[in-house]
């Protein structure tokens, strides 16, 4: 098994554990590391769909061909491309930072 499958069979809770009320340092950083596993990927997630609804908004004057390459490149990587391909290229290089996000139709296809 890989390190990482170790780490979430060694940091799982025990039923004994629990029925027996021990609430021990290590049973709270067990807690604590699976909320903070969680929290990130929820906001992975959280960021890479706000990365795709950028970039249908920004590409909305494309054809079909062009929104959904766009979509699933952002989708995949998220923090990427907003900051290479949205600020960087759009902004620093085009000096266009005049994007129109509509907030009721967040994925214009």
């Amino acid at each position: 098994m890989s390190t990482v499958e170790d780490t979430l069979l060694t940091n799982t809770v025990s039923r004994e554990e629990i029925q027996s009320g021990e609430f021990t340092k290590e049973t709270f950083w067990k807690y604590v590391w699976k909320f903070t596993l969680y929290y990130l990927i929820v906001l992975l997630f959280v960021v890479n769909f706000t990365s795709a609804s950028i970039a249908l908004q920004v590409n909305r004057e494309k054809n079909i061909f062009s929104k959904i390459l766009s979509f699933i490149f952002a989708l995949f990587f998220g923090i990427v491309y907003i900051f290479i391909n949205y600020y960087y290229y759009r902004i620093q290089v085009k000096g266009d930072a005049s994007a129109f996000f509509c907030s009721e139709n967040i994925y214009p296809f």
